[in-house]
């Protein structure tokens, strides 16, 4: 069986940072690694399913690879530069594979509460989208997304769920659960109340609800910064 091409050991060759050409050399030789790979494996399975895997993972290897080495490379550069989340509360859904947006630092953070899965899609047009499930989506939970989720993401630790309460009357369950993930942001729902506030270390950030107005409550979006990794948060109200 033929094994999968590393990926480190063809990018190795571009280090340093800066030396691009060496980078587009082992990029082309790595896809030829993976090209080899994938007629192989062709042969040996005459599978279009597992060729179908095995291109996409190893695809999707170098995008991720290229891309984290894009932001390494953009925040030594330009550090007064944010790098920016957004933080929605409507839509969403999280994938375990590359987005065709993935060449883009937005990335959509739903908090719960996703209702009509038809507006995943729609979302993830606009880019990839990572999601907690609400009290409202009991049995209609899309694989991937789970009650709670943890994050780490431009020097940022994020932690998710949908149902926080107060930041200043947190359960004790919820406490121990902060204090175990040591989140640098909570981002919540649930409430349909835009939030921000800092405790201690801590930045909770309820987007609030982009969806249908209730109430006398305002339509709102988040957007989060990370500003050297330090967490800024501003609301948008629609």
């Amino acid at each position: 069986m033929s094994e999968a091409p590393r990926l480190d050991a063809f990018l190795s060759e571009a280090e340093p940072a800066g030396a691009d050409s060496s980078l587009v050399r082992g990029v082309r030789r790595y896809l030829e690694a993976a090209r080899a790979h994938v007629a192989v494996l062709h042969r040996e399975s005459g599978s279009g399913r597992v060729v179908n895997e095995a291109t996409t993972d190893l695809t999707d290897r170098l995008v991720r690879a290229l891309f984290a080495r894009a932001q390494a490379r953009a925040a030594a550069e330009h550090p007064e530069l944010p790098h920016r989340l957004a933080v929605a509360a409507v839509g969403g859904y999280g994938r375990r594979e590359m987005s065709i947006h993935s060449d883009v630092d937005l990335l959509i953070l739903h908090a719960g509460d996703i209702g009509d899965l038809s507006v995943l899609q729609r979302l993830e047009r606009i880019a990839p989208v990572t999601a907690v499930s609400g009290n409202v989506d009991e049995g209609n939970v899309p694989p991937g997304v789970d009650e709670v989720k943890t994050l780490q993401l431009c020097g940022l630790r994020i932690f998710m769920i949908h149902i926080l309460g107060s930041p200043q009357r947190l359960t004790r369950v919820l406490q121990q659960r902060i204090d175990q993930v040591q989140p640098d942001v909570v981002v919540f729902g649930h409430s349909h109340k835009p939030l921000i506030e800092s405790h201690g270390k801590v930045l909770y950030f309820n987007p609030g609800s982009a969806g249908l107005k209730r109430f006398s409550l305002p339509r709102s979006v988040g957007l989060l910064r990370s500003q050297n990794g330090d967490p800024q948060g501003e609301l948008i109200y629609l």
